[in-house]
């Protein structure tokens, strides 16, 4: 998994949470002459229609070490402005939750209405963004101001922006020595699991909720999980430190740890490795197509569980390799099915009521992937399941080849029936 890409999924997304950077002109002519009271007419210009008008989110002096700093620079890469022009300067940021906006139909976006923020500088707007009005907490970043990814606003792939990005704003003052950072989050995971208040707790997850100590660690991104990879490395151990950095290793990666397949730090570890070694090996074309080719092939087999579904979940969590913007592609294909699609484990399925209880089976149908093996860069196997209930699943072997510039399923075949 590329660790720069992983560095941004792992931002978590709330109403008051920033982000930010580029370095284009401003292509908006409706953007440069709006002062902070009329901020609504500047939303108004767009074709918005205001549900409400929340307070001010947020107020801070732009400075070039924010800009080095992940939690800036998701925001301020969707802004098509001269960015270093704005430094030293103090950005307002104004809340506002709208209808009409192209991300009213984001996937999962059931209020269908839209957040956008907009950013104020000497009484000026000079730019904002925008997330779907969630019900629930997403991962990810947020969208610019017309609701755009910031490949699309940049026209660079997010590799490709984020080493323009870290070549122009890398503060200095920003980068402590690999041995402070090491300190920092050694002393950190150190306060973690001697915290008085989860002593008595045998859930690991207790010592990571609500903490501060826990949240730096996280933040700190690539610089914290290559510091714990180097400890899983260097030690034995597998105790609750270890449980501590695995929940924080996978969180950094984007993954979600509460969806976990290991029982113990030391587990998760070995699972990264095995997953590393088969990641290093390169594929031709694009693994969101391997996936969606894939999983699309276990639908007509055994079609009598496709009865009457009200949905298709896909276990995101289960796609190796996938960022969760990736995960959105592969989710999108199978809207021609005409049913809701969503990312969802059983375990979340559960929770938000799409399984009978009483009859003990699900409303919808269940994908997901066991296992990923690169036969080589033209040919990948694919293993998972297709589940209805306990008593209606079946496991699946998807073969796919790469021919002609695309892949294509060569075969998929039903490996066992439940």
């Amino acid at each position: 998994m590329n660790k720069t890409v992983s560095s941004l999924i792992l931002l978590l997304i709330c109403v008051s949470t920033l982000y930010g950077c580029s370095t284009h002109k401003n292509p908006n002519n409706n953007i440069g002459a709006v002062s902070p009271i009329n901020a609504e007419d500047f939303l108004k210009t767009k074709g918005f229609d205001i549900v409400k008008t929340n307070d001010k989110a947020d107020s801070y002096v732009l400075s070039k070490e924010k800009l080095s700093s992940g939690s800036y620079s998701n925001i301020w890469g969707l802004q098509m402005l001269d960015v270093k022009s704005y430094i030293g300067k103090t950005v307002d940021t104004y809340g506002f939750t709208v209808k009409g906006h192209p991300l009213d139909n984001a996937r999962d976006n059931n209020k269908h209405q839209t957040k956008v923020w907009v950013m104020v500088v000497e009484n000026t707007v000079i730019g904002g963004y925008s997330l779907p009005d969630y019900d629930e907490v997403h991962y990810g970043g947020v969208y610019s101001i017309d609701g755009k990814t910031l490949e699309e606003v940049t026209g660079l792939s997010f590799q490709e922006w984020s080493d323009r990005w870290k070549k122009d704003y890398n503060s200095q003052k920003s980068q402590k020595t690999s041995e402070q950072i090491s300190k920092l989050i050694d002393d950190k995971l150190n306060a973690i699991i001697s915290n008085p208040k989860h002593m008595a707790s045998s859930n690991p997850y207790d010592y990571t909720k609500e903490n501060e100590d826990y949240e730096y660690i996280v933040n700190q991104g690539d610089k914290a999980l290559e510091y714990m990879l180097s400890k899983f490395k260097k030690s034995n151990e597998n105790g609750l430190k270890e449980y501590v950095m695995a929940i924080a290793c996978s969180e950094i990666l984007g993954e979600k740890p509460e969806q976990k397949n290991w029982s113990s730090g030391r587990e998760w570890y070995e699972n990264y490795l095995k997953d590393k070694k088969q990641e290093n090996i390169n594929i031709k074309g694009s693994l969101v197509d391997v996936y969606s080719m894939a999983l699309d092939s276990f639908m007509p087999l055994d079609e009598g569980l496709n009865g009457d579904m009200k949905f298709i979940a896909i276990a995101g969590n289960t796609l190796k390799y996938l960022q969760a913007d990736k995960r959105n592609v592969v989710l999108k294909n199978f809207e021609k099915y005409k049913v809701k699609v969503m990312d969802a484990s059983l375990e979340e399925l559960k929770k938000v009521g799409l399984f009978n209880e009483k009859q003990l089976y699900l409303e919808g149908v269940l994908l997901s992937v066991k296992d990923v093996t690169i036969v080589s860069d033209e040919e990948i196997v694919v293993e998972g399941s297709k589940y209805r209930s306990g008593d209606g699943a079946i496991g699946v072997k998807c073969t796919l080849k790469y021919k002609n510039g695309n892949w294509m399923v060569d075969k998929a075949d039903i490996t066992w029936i439940s």
